[in-house]
């Protein structure tokens, strides 16, 4: 990627608009580590909120019941696996009206009209298996497994497609702002970077560090921030990076917005907020009362499980001997003088137990827990997949929609610009390409043209075998057939000049073992008798 000057220079250094932009995250930082302190606290410690480097606390907080964080392991799961499924493109490329017909005026008169068509679904469908083997090749399931539970959680989460390796920010380390309708303006991260560790080429910009800068005692432990800055001008986002208030030359450049590695992810969209609100946040009266039911039935069960015998004072039995005697020995003594102590609060525990039963049958349905959960991914099936999807659009009330926009349409046009600069797609191609996600019951994309497919020749068996192959073209609906199941189709699939060819031999064969060796023979001995000497 080229590097380039800033056409417009921020008017101010990218700490101080950090800071400004961190008071309208905080309140959304807040209830991020408030939710997940009930589910899975590492996700967004307590000390997430301080400013400077933010460690995982060794004291995080142990909730007093697993629901919050199975339920948020499912979920995060089950939306990894729609947004990616292994199994085939989550998307379709569509060519442009001007690029469609410029093939088909190309290939009028010399080949059918329908033999285009399948051409072209051929020709988008080996595009689609690229762009997938890139991201795949890429390795960002890891990364968006990450995310998606910090969507859950925190409901927000930023995913950068950096050239090396995928890197997810949470809530804490970067500031967003938005247009009123949602449109990224500006993104600025913070990360913490060790003095001991940093890059040589970025010593010089450290040099008479102001002491408010860097954090520790000693050269080992002192932390200094880096600071990234993305900002919007027109369609392009003008990104470079600051340490102590300097910007550092060689991370300048410039991304197209449909092209951007920058992804910023929110489970729900409010207008006129940056920031999203999280499933967990929209639930977290049922999971704080389970949390305090649970804690409250656990310490309760563990002081009824005490054994306490007390002895009437002045009573005639030895407690020592009762203790020493062995199972079923005689021991003198009044049982009147020892009682064993009980709580009785029984009714008061069932009580309990039956509210946090509900709340727990609520909470389950929320995270989608009383669902099957699907098999391992690599034999996991469309159908399964298209399940999966249907059911997370039908729970969350349209997030997987808003993922399928906001995530699964600028990875599919990063890695079409990747595979442009690594010049194994032309630049033209990618131009004339426009990805389609399509989310709900289609969400695995050209599986649902396969289905289509099976579906139409299924249906016109009623008219008979002899009407489907009169008017169904076998050629053209295994060729589309295999596009949609991205099998390249290169030496499998006949032209119809070898299929026209192969015909005309296997005729001749039928009439020459119809006519017979001397039949034929007797004719071709004519045929040259006839020929002029």
């Amino acid at each position: 990627m080229a590097k380039r000057q800033l056409m417009q220079p921020p008017a101010t250094q990218a700490s101080k608009r950090y800071a400004t932009l961190k008071t309208h995250r905080d309140p959304f930082l807040r209830r991020a580590i408030a939710a997940a302190n009930v589910t899975i606290p590492s996700l967004m410690p307590p000390n997430a909120e301080t400013e400077g480097p933010s460690y995982s606390s060794e004291d995080l907080p142990t909730p007093w019941q697993a629901v919050g964080a199975r339920g948020v392991n499912n979920l995060g799961s089950k939306l990894m696996l729609a947004l990616l499924p292994p199994e085939a493109p989550f998307f379709r490329l569509v060519l442009d009206q001007m690029a469609e017909k410029m093939i088909r005026e190309r290939n009028a008169g010399d080949v059918p009209e329908e033999d285009t068509t399948g051409a072209i679904e051929s020709g988008t469908s080996g595009v689609e298996q690229e762009v997938m083997d890139e991201i795949e090749q890429y390795g960002i399931r890891t990364t968006a497994f990450e995310t998606t539970k910090q969507a859950v959680v925190a409901g927000n989460g930023l995913l950068h497609l950096d050239d090396e390796a995928p890197r997810m920010f949470r809530l804490n380390e970067f500031v967003c702002k938005r247009s009123p309708k949602g449109k990224v303006l500006e993104i600025i991260t913070q990360q913490w970077l060790s003095m001991a560790a940093l890059d040589p080429k970025l010593k010089k910009y450290v040099i008479d560090m102001p002491a408010a800068t860097a954090v520790g005692d000693n050269d080992h432990e002192d932390t200094i921030a880096l600071y990234t800055w993305v900002r919007r001008i027109g369609t392009q986002f003008h990104v470079h990076q600051e340490i102590n208030d300097k910007v550092i030359e060689e991370t300048i450049h410039k991304e197209h917005v449909n092209e951007t590695s920058w992804i910023p992810l929110r489970l729900t969209k409010i207008d006129n907020e940056d920031y999203g609100r999280s499933l967990v946040e929209e639930y977290q009266g049922d999971l704080n009362s389970l949390d305090m039911l649970s804690q409250a039935i656990v310490q309760g069960a563990a002081a009824a499980a005490k054994v306490l015998f007390f002895t009437r004072p002045g009573g005639t039995t030895n407690a020592t001997k009762i203790a020493q005697a062995p199972n079923g020995a005689f021991v003198k003594g009044d049982a009147k003088d020892i009682t064993v102590l009980q709580l009785d609060k029984f009714a008061d525990f069932s009580y309990a137990q039956t509210q946090a039963d509900r709340i727990e049958r609520r909470l389950s349905a929320v995270f989608l827990l009383a669902s099957e959960m699907p098999r391992d991914a690599e034999r996991v099936t469309a159908e399964e997949i298209r399940l999966i999807a249907n059911e997370l659009e039908d729970a969350l009330g349209g997030a997987y929609s808003l993922f399928a926009q906001e995530f699964q349409l600028p990875v599919v046009r990063w890695a079409m610009a990747r595979l442009r600069r690594k010049k194994i797609l032309p630049a033209a191609l990618v131009k004339s390409m426009t990805p389609k996600i399509v989310t709900g019951l289609e969400a695995l994309g050209r599986n649902h043209d396969l289905r289509k497919l099976d579906v139409l020749v299924q249906g016109a068996q009623i008219f008979g075998p002899d009407a489907v192959a009169e008017y169904v073209m076998v050629g053209n609906w295994l060729a589309r057939r295999a596009a949609a199941l991205g099998i390249d189709m290169k030496g499998v699939l006949r032209s119809e000049e070898q299929v026209q060819k192969a015909r005309q031999e296997q005729q001749a064969r039928e009439q020459e073992a119809a006519l017979g060796p001397e039949t034929i023979r007797q004719a071709g001995a004519a045929a040259q008798a006839q020929q002029p000497q």
